[in-house]
């Protein structure tokens, strides 16, 4: 009985953090892409290895972590969620790790879109 209650004691210790992000990422009231990227930061810190932590709640934190890298480290998704904290004032740059890489980003994609708005301007205007 013992045993059962640390195991879950240590699933609680765990996972407490996901119960906030959960509640976090599921308002309709408000914009959630540009909140993942500071909620990430914050469930990797939480998941961070201690000395004091079991076998058991050192295994469970490394499994989330991987988890949690291989969904969400791709480089598409890095940059589009770069962007969207980039885009939110509430976050701006302070939760990217490679500001310049985060502003070049945006900057070529504000250019990509400018260049094809102007060539849809001028292909409408040649028609008319």
């Amino acid at each position: 009985m013992v045993e059962n209650k640390v195991i879950t004691e240590e699933l609680v210790t765990a996972t407490a953090v996901f119960e906030d992000i959960t509640t976090n990422l599921s308002g309709d009231e408000y914009t959630t892409a540009s909140s993942i990227l500071p909620l990430l930061r914050r469930m990797k810190k939480s998941l961070q290895l201690t000395e004091t932590d079991s076998t058991l709640l050192q295994e469970i934190k490394t499994e989330i972590y991987s988890a949690l890298k291989c969904r969400y480290e791709t480089e598409n998704l890095m940059s589009l969620l770069r962007l969207c904290s980039f885009c939110d004032p509430r976050f701006k740059l302070n939760f990217v790790y490679d500001a310049d890489i985060t502003k070049s980003i945006a900057l070529s994609k504000m250019t990509e879109m400018y260049n094809e708005e102007s060539y849809n301007s001028a292909t409408i205007q040649r028609n008319d």
